[in-house]
């Protein structure tokens, strides 16, 4: 058996087809943000996004409008946690696409008109 060792940025990945263990260079920052208290977002779906905030807020999310492409539309960037809900969904907006509503625990989504 071999022995490898990983440095800070890298990542071990068990190739199932070989079960060889292959080391790969990794960008932490998605990974560690939640250390300093963000939620970062890479060209991330609002569909993940939404899931996201879902989790960590405790809310239900509801889509208004049945259009597939608004939980495909992509975020970059990185927000602060503990903000209230209602904080962070109105910088989302600000980006325009989407409106959300938050109303008893539930953020409601729909298209921008």
């Amino acid at each position: 058996m071999t022995t490898k060792s990983i440095q800070p940025g890298e990542q071990v990945v068990l190739n199932k087809k070989t079960e060889a263990l292959d080391i790969k260079e990794i960008d932490t920052e998605p990974i560690i943000a939640w250390i300093d208290d963000m939620f970062y977002f890479d060209h991330t779906p609002l569909e993940d996004v939404m899931r996201s905030l879902s989790r960590w807020y405790g809310v239900d999310i509801r889509y208004a409008d049945d259009d597939p492409n608004v939980k495909k539309i992509v975020y970059s960037g990185k927000i602060r946690m503990y903000t209230h809900p209602e904080d962070i969904l109105r910088k989302f907006e600000k980006t325009g696409g989407v409106k959300f509503e938050l109303t008893d625990n539930t953020i409601i989504i729909s298209k921008r008109q």
